[in-house]
């Protein structure tokens, strides 16, 4: 079944990473309705995306579950994962978007 253009990667409209994220940075308990959300987009992903999409979607809320586990990070700590680039959980699934999205991509000859 071929994808609607457009129709892929559901939840990337927003350029906004997802608040999640950042709060299992600096909190040790769970943003429930945050993690909820989380999942439904996941589950939307799922019925919408291909199996490479998925795959790194599970990836990044694995990373999320498990940073809420990790003690929380300081300012100092946060700057060094921007610089080194490990705070982006997101640049996998980034990448197999864009390359579900070229795929879709009408061919010229």
């Amino acid at each position: 079944m071929k994808r609607a253009a457009g129709r892929s990667c559901p939840g990337i409209s927003s350029r906004r990473p997802p608040s999640v994220t950042f709060d299992a940075l600096q909190h040790g308990e769970a943003d429930i309705p945050g993690l909820v959300g989380l999942y439904a987009k996941l589950s939307r992903i799922r019925a919408l995306s291909s199996k490479a999409v998925v795959h790194c979607a599970e990836d990044v809320a694995r990373k999320i579950l498990n940073t809420y586990l990790e003690p929380d990070k300081s300012f100092v700590e946060l700057r060094e994962m921007a610089i080194d680039g490990t705070i982006d959980l997101l640049q996998g699934f980034s990448d197999a978007c864009h390359d579900e999205f070229e795929e879709m991509r009408p061919r010229q000859f």
